[in-house]
């Protein structure tokens, strides 16, 4: 039987991150992807103008609908914008019972857009954090998490070790805005690390536009076909090098995986 992963997070017009990202990086690993749209977003290649969230009600009405009929293999979270969304998703996790978990713990756009109000923070850590498999957060979200600077392989690992006493079982925290050519991301299971070192891809002067949506979406098409979480990490990190390598340039703006 095909495993079943699902997306709820934000639509993005230009399938470049969001729902619509998620569902084909499901599609190249063979997995049938299913979604629930948390927020409308108004954006392209340039950035975001605009978000509009989802009411809770009507989360709760695709969540309620979706799960009464299919079982799914895994979950990936990304935008949510604000507190009442994390509440009307966390009632279905808990409610459904949903496990493999991914959690991208979107805050910002790749423009400088506010994708998660400050006022939800508490709550992802409190709620949704402590249901999750996986979360994976960028140096940035990693700081907010936390409450202080991470911009050093040191500072990851105590990043790692605060968010994993939040609940997560597993931490996967993303280096790639480490200075240098190398990028090390690594991963933590509450006793031991593991790096994942490779080569930083160059931005070309124009940026990407969705690479943490491939990333996780990667993460949780493998998680539901039951592959061993260092593996499903290393082969998403392969796929989204591979990805950078051969970015989309469809419009004024980032490059699209």
């Amino acid at each position: 039987m095909k495993k079943i992963a699902l997306s709820i997070a934000g639509f993005d017009p230009i399938s470049g991150a969001g729902i619509t990202a998620d569902i084909k990086t499901f599609s190249d690993f063979g997995v049938y992807g299913v979604s629930v749209a948390a927020a409308i977003t108004c954006q392209n290649t340039l950035g975001v103008k605009s978000v509009y969230p989802v009411s809770n009600n009507i989360i709760i009405e695709q969540l309620e609908t979706l799960l009464c009929d299919i079982c799914v293999d895994a979950v990936k979270t990304g935008m949510l914008y604000d507190a009442k969304t994390i509440d009307a998703v966390c009632g279905c996790i808990y409610k459904y019972k949903l496990k493999k978990l991914i959690v991208d713990p979107v805050l910002y756009s790749s423009s400088g857009a506010v994708l998660l109000n400050e006022n939800a923070v508490g709550l992802l850590k409190d709620k949704l954090i402590p249901v999750s498999y996986l979360i994976t957060p960028n140096l940035s979200e990693a700081g907010i998490l936390c409450g202080f600077k991470v911009d050093s392989v040191d500072d990851m690992k105590k990043a790692a070790k605060k968010i994993h006493q939040f609940g997560a079982r597993f931490v996967l925290i993303k280096g790639g805005h480490l200075t240098g050519n190398k990028v090390m991301d690594l991963l933590y299971d509450g006793s031991k690390f593991t790096y994942y070192e490779h080569l930083k891809i160059s931005d070309k002067d124009k940026g990407y536009h969705g690479t943490g949506c491939a990333l996780s979406s990667a993460i949780a098409a493998l998680a539901a076909k039951g592959r061993p979480l260092t593996e499903a990490v290393s082969d998403a990190i392969d796929y989204t090098t591979d990805k950078l390598q051969r970015p989309l340039d469809l419009g004024q703006g980032s490059y699209l995986l």
